[in-house]
């Protein structure tokens, strides 16, 4: 099985597919996609309203522990059973509105009828019980049919999906729930043209689609038409459609296939337009996190008092102010940010987004380390004094013998006649004796040859020495990285 939580928060759907009966609302949504082989891939969204959870503090974020128990049965039989423990993370300033959060997993199947049986449980409380005895924990169940399109004759489109900007250089995110707001220029609608069972491959033909844009009142906002190619291959449909100009309310997408051979067929969407200077909750969570990174001082105070659309109005400033080539529509320096935010994301979120962690920090700010040294599982706690010793040009010296000793045995000085070594040791917790504590905290150090690849002129380095040389310990044992030493001075 394919699957992936989404990160971040989306705003939730006014009307799902699916809706769960329980403690809490939980709303879903399902697409059949065509593939090779006769296939049909099935998606399917559930949203979780965040108000319906029990979020835990850590630090600037928020944390709630899910069990999510599903199974799909097909005659009877059951075809796929999963069961997993999610924990779910947004971030503290986000607030306690009506976000939720999107969870989304993918399954291959034979066309058919279905009946998805889900369970979702809140493991961060219980209700109920005596005095706090015999508790259970909050939980919503869901039975429904499924139905899994069969795209094996042909000559029609798999269910449109659509999609949603963080902004006009970011990529697209799956929005099932079609809702938009304020700093979303673009909808994103994708589908696939699945040709007639029997197309010849010699055998070239077309197709025409129509897309419109209706609002509530049946008035016709937009219309594009465009026509396609085919043999006997699934084509893949990409739209971008502006949202500038659309006024906050419900509106219509239509498709509307025609060819030489194919019956005209007509698909319907809705998507919602947010208004009153709401913004959408995941344009807002990376506004949130971008002001952290880059606004210091009065500036991000001054930000952080601002409405929701004015910050994220605010960030979008910043980074047109740092757009080297402002005459082009692409901002390589916003491009690059987005590269590194997806790396420190993905790579270092542990109880706080990635970007926001020490080396998330310094990716994002001075790019990958020319050289990287991991050490997980340390044998002692000297691999961090040597980590150390070695960045200044120092041999590496037995467990059990001092480095603060004039003379180690080895040849080389101890810390006790190097000032540099000494502030160093100090600078990674020694202060003035070797004791870490855990003898195998796991460390990293990261080496640039001169100053990295600095994101913005202001992180510019004027060295020292000849390269910036960093180590990271997990002095916690959960997977949270420290910067314990720098080898040059920078705020951090």
């Amino acid at each position: 099985m394919l699957a992936a939580l989404t990160a971040g928060l989306v705003a939730p759907t006014p009307a799902a597919t699916l809706r769960a009966r329980g403690d809490f609302l939980l709303q879903a949504e399902t697409f059949s996609t065509p593939v090779a082989g006769g296939l049909t891939l099935l998606r399917f969204f559930l949203q979780v309203p965040a108000s319906g959870l029990t979020w835990e503090t850590r630090g600037d974020s928020l944390f709630a522990r899910v069990r999510l128990e599903w199974e799909l049965h097909a005659l009877g039989r059951s075809h796929a059973a999963e069961s997993e423990h999610l924990t779910l993370s947004r971030s503290r300033s986000d607030g306690e509105g009506a976000q939720s959060l999107l969870i989304a997993r993918e399954r291959l199947l034979p066309a058919g009828e279905y009946r998805l049986e889900l369970s979702c449980r809140d493991e961060g409380r219980k209700i109920g019980g005596l005095a706090g005895l015999f508790g259970r924990y909050p939980e919503v169940r869901l039975s429904e049919r499924v139905p899994v399109r069969d795209f094996r004759a042909g000559a029609t489109l798999g269910d449109p999906l659509t999609y949603s900007y963080r902004g006009e250089d970011s990529a697209p995110r799956v929005n099932p729930g079609g809702v938009y707001g304020l700093g979303e220029p673009w909808l994103e609608l994708r589908s696939q043209f699945v040709p007639p069972a029997g197309a010849l491959l010699d055998e070239e033909r077309y197709f025409t689609l129509v897309l419109g844009i209706e609002d509530e009142h049946g008035e016709k906002r937009f219309e594009r038409r465009g026509g396609w190619k085919y043999r006997n291959e699934i084509v893949p449909l990409h739209f971008r459609l502006p949202l500038a100009g659309l006024k906050p309310g419900s509106y219509h997408l239509q498709l509307l296939l025609q060819g030489e051979g194919l019956d005209a067929a007509a698909f319907r969407r809705s998507f919602h337009v947010l208004g009153g200077g709401e913004v959408a909750d995941d344009v807002l969570a990376q506004s949130a996190i971008e002001a952290q990174l880059f606004l210091e001082g009065e500036a991000y105070e001054i930000w952080h008092t601002m409405p929701d659309a004015e910050r994220v109005r605010a960030i979008r400033r910043f980074w047109l102010q740092q757009d080297p080539n402002p005459d082009t529509a692409e901002n390589e320096i916003y491009e690059e940010f987005l590269h590194r935010y997806e790396i420190a994301q993905t790579r270092f979120t542990v109880f706080q987004p990635g970007a926001l962690s020490d080396r998330g920090r310094v990716l994002i700010r001075y790019g990958e380390p020319d050289e990287l040294r991991v050490e997980v599982m340390p044998e002692n706690r000297m691999a961090l004094i040597n980590a150390v010793r070695k960045l200044h040009g120092k041999q590496e010296i037995e467990p059990g013998i001092s480095p603060w000793s004039p003379n180690i045995g080895d040849g080389s000085e101890g810390a006790g006649e190097d000032p540099e070594l000494l502030r160093d040791l100090s600078r990674i917790g020694l202060g003035n004796s070797p004791s870490f504590g855990n003898e195998s905290e796991p460390f990293e150090v990261w080496t640039y040859e001169l100053e990295g690849k600095p994101l913005l002129a202001r992180y510019k380095l004027s060295l020292q020495g000849v390269g910036l040389k960093l180590i990271f310990v997990d002095r916690k044992g959960y997977g949270e990285y420290e910067l314990a030493y720098r080898s040059e001075d920078f705020d951090f």
